[in-house]
């Protein structure tokens, strides 16, 4: 007699699925990472050298990392908590024609009274 429970065959199908749409969205997420830690006019560069490829590419990114990310959420696993970006990181924004970085405005510290 077993203590454990024997997972069905398609428990396991879904676990080694998760297991894997789990992989792909940290090799996603750590991609995006490396491409948006960089020197604002090199990323602007690269994004704007084939704007339309650019835009295909994104658009198939946001498609497949919102669906894994709603297959993960479905499954509401804790071992499974990354989750594929599908946003323009902080200050990135497409503005119709281009991507626009606009840096974050300096922090001024207000005099403090004596």
């Amino acid at each position: 007699m077993s203590l454990l429970p024997t997972p069905t065959i398609l428990e396991s199908g879904t676990l080694a699925g998760a297991e894997a749409i789990h992989h792909a969205v940290t090799v996603l997420r750590s991609q995006w990472q490396r491409f948006w830690q960089r020197d604002p006019v090199e990323i602007s560069t690269e994004l704007h050298a084939d704007l339309q490829k650019t835009l295909a590419i994104f658009s198939l990114n946001t498609q497949a990392g919102t669906a894994m990310n709603a297959l993960l959420d479905s499954i509401a696993d804790d071992r499974f908590p990354n989750r594929a970006p599908v946003e323009l990181p902080p200050f990135w924004s497409f503005a119709g024609s281009g991507f626009v970085f606009t840096p974050p405005s300096p922090v001024t510290e207000e005099p403090q009274p004596e």
